[in-house]
């Protein structure tokens, strides 16, 4: 917010990013999600403290999504939390036919 002009106690909380270059080059992906596909989005602030192998083992062990997301975060935390943690599960569900 500083970089805006405001000053204060909040001046130094970010507001935006989504990169610091004129233009950002963006992986995009297209899948076909099946039902029970679980989708991670997350910060790096959890992707830097774990492995691909050790979130995928919280998620798979965790008894739900809420719990799993829990979990990832402490476990960021117990090695240092050294960034924001940001952490969304979705898991996909069949339609429902009426």
């Amino acid at each position: 917010l500083g970089a805006v002009g405001i000053q204060g106690k909040s001046s130094n909380i970010l507001s935006r990013a989504v990169g610091v270059e004129e233009t950002v080059d963006v992986d995009v992906a297209m899948e076909s999600p099946l039902p029970e596909d679980i989708y991670l989005l997350c910060s790096d602030g959890l992707s830097r403290m774990a492995t691909d192998d050790e979130i995928l083992e919280t998620i798979n062990s965790a008894p739900d999504l809420e719990a799993a997301v829990k979990q990832l975060i402490d476990l960021a935390n117990s090695r240092g939390g050294r960034d924001n943690i940001t952490a969304i599960l979705v898991r996909v569900q069949a339609p429902k036919l009426s």
